[in-house]
């Protein structure tokens, strides 16, 4: 009852107001020319009217600035997807480019090869510690045998130790069980390179403390053991320990190949396997 009494008598209120307002109207237009109460007129529904539409203004303004504000946020997230899959074109143009520029090397490269060779994608890698070997495309079909050199751009990759009709095991230099017969290019010194399970280093095999062979020399496949053609690039020595008490240098190596990088390998057909295996 209180509520209603009190809706009631703001609303009376109000009425009242109002006939009062009309009533000086009323008195100011009877004694004033019909002119100047417009103007009055005027210049008194001006505020009346701005406060009368004044919620309605303020709701459409609050709704256009919901409706900017959500149209904003649509348009911030598409942008970012679009965004996102540029990202991932650019890098796959990245990627592919790379791949050419890998390819064209590895191109370059078979040009010192004597012999037959053939491109093989890898598809697989043996995930074991300090075992380094991969699986690449090409297998039995292709005439691929156990025993067969891989070659990359840079340098010797490994060999071939197991194959499948469509598939081949290749064992990588880096592996311990690897040993490469290689060559000085400086002096034309002898000696084995072999895997350390690390796959930027490569160990020299029983060379004596009195050889000539120093850091920064270049080592190739000597040819010997009829598994690697000759001349093909292997490692570059990185460091030479000779202690007092050993009868062996400790000599290591960088392979040159990136052992641990790159796609594309060469399987490669000396002469004299070509003739073997033909």
């Amino acid at each position: 009852m209180q509520r209603l009494f009190g809706q009631h008598s703001t609303l009376g209120l109000r009425t009242l107001v109002a006939l009062l307002l009309m009533i000086a109207l009323l008195v100011v237009g009877h004694h004033t020319p019909w002119q100047r109460t417009r103007r009055v007129l005027h210049a008194i529904n001006v505020p009346i009217i701005w406060l009368a539409s004044a919620p309605s203004n303020f709701v459409y303004t609050v709704k256009t600035h919901a409706h900017f504000r959500q149209h904003l946020i649509d348009e911030n997230a598409q942008l970012h997807q679009q965004l996102i899959l540029l990202n991932a074109q650019v890098q796959e143009l990245h990627a592919i480019a790379s791949d050419n520029k890998a390819l064209r090397a590895l191109l370059q490269s078979s040009s010192r090869v004597a012999g037959q060779i053939l491109m093989a994608k890898l598809v697989a890698i043996d995930l074991a510690p300090f075992t380094h070997q991969i699986i690449v495309n090409q297998g039995e079909k292709a005439g691929v045998y156990a025993g067969q050199p891989v070659l990359g751009a840079q340098g010797v990759i490994g060999q071939v130790i197991a194959t499948t009709s469509d598939t081949a095991r290749v064992l990588l230099i880096a592996d311990p069980k690897s040993a490469v017969p290689v060559t000085d290019t400086r002096n034309k010194l002898r000696a084995i390179a072999i895997g350390t399970g690390n796959m930027q280093q490569l160990k020299l095999l029983h060379v004596p403390k009195t050889n000539d062979m120093q850091v920064g020399d270049r080592l190739v496949t000597s040819g010997l053991g009829n598994v690697y053609p000759a001349g093909y690039p292997v490692g570059k020595i990185t460091e030479i320990q000779k202690n007092p008490d050993e009868s062996f240098a400790t000599i290591t190596l960088t392979p040159l190949a990136a052992l641990d990088r790159g796609r594309h390998v060469l399987l490669a057909w000396p002469p004299k396997q070509m003739s073997d295996h033909g």
